[in-house]
């Protein structure tokens, strides 16, 4: 099975959303105009390293409130 990073993203969404229904998800810049309380999801790190027999990917995912 391949899950790709857009798929994870929703999936993380979907939790999130389901806990904390009235705070907003931001895909934006965190720097600057943003509505507060917010939550930010960033995937660092991403690699992926394969070979004849298998791919491996990996991440970190930050979740910023």
């Amino acid at each position: 099975m391949n899950i790709t990073y857009k798929e994870l993203k929703k999936s993380i969404i979907s939790v999130i959303k389901k806990e904390f229904k009235d705070i907003p998800i931001n895909s934006n810049d965190i720097s600057e105009g943003f509505q507060r309380p917010s939550f930010f999801i960033e995937f660092d790190n991403v690699n992926r390293t394969s070979s004849e027999e298998h791919y491996t990917k990996s991440l970190l995912v930050r979740i910023y409130y």
